[in-house]
């Protein structure tokens, strides 16, 4: 974009596979989900040499995640009962972070990066009676399926990025 700006744009797949001797009122098969971000990251050198630059930079950033969890859903009226289901979050938030980078044209650069996100978030599921299970959370989406219920609502993350080192190219 310019000598102090980026255009991020993050497409994080994911995907995890149940084993079936966990299986205790239903069965989860398996996770499939996608994380996607577009941001535009504002930044300010902290030093410079001929071939490269650290900056620290902070930006919006635009959050749009999915999730599909498959398998035998259980008995809603016994406990730990998987609901299996598609669940969809929308949302904006903001990473912040310092990155290292090559000067020219078709550069690299890598990152650490955290970020905050306040996401609305569809058919999310609660996985044991605790916290959502929403869909730009992998690492939990992962861990286990959606056993208390399934919901509609707005939540505030405060985890980092999924992404906490980011490395790539610029154009």
């Amino acid at each position: 974009m310019g000598s102090w700006s980026d255009f991020t744009l993050e497409m994080t797949p994911y995907w995890a596979k149940d084993s079936p001797e966990t299986c205790i009122n239903g069965c989860r098969d398996q996770v499939v989900g996608l994380l996607t971000t577009a941001s535009v990251a504002f930044g300010h050198p902290i030093a410079s040499a001929p071939d490269v630059e650290l900056d620290w930079f902070a930006g919006p950033k635009l959050v749009a995640a999915v999730a599909s969890e498959t398998g035998t859903g259980g008995d809603p009226s016994r406990d730990l009962a998987f609901i299996p289901g598609t669940s969809w979050e929308l949302g904006a938030g903001i990473d912040f972070g310092i990155q290292v980078h090559g000067r020219g044209r078709f550069g690299w650069f890598a990152a650490v990066v955290l970020g905050v996100q306040y996401t609305r978030g569809f058919n999310y599921g609660v996985y044991d009676d605790g916290p959502p299970n929403p869909p730009s959370w992998p690492v939990r989406m992962m861990h286990g399926g959606t056993t208390a219920f399934r919901g509609d609502d707005w939540f505030l993350l405060l985890v980092p990025n999924l992404n906490v080192l980011r490395f790539g190219f610029t154009f």
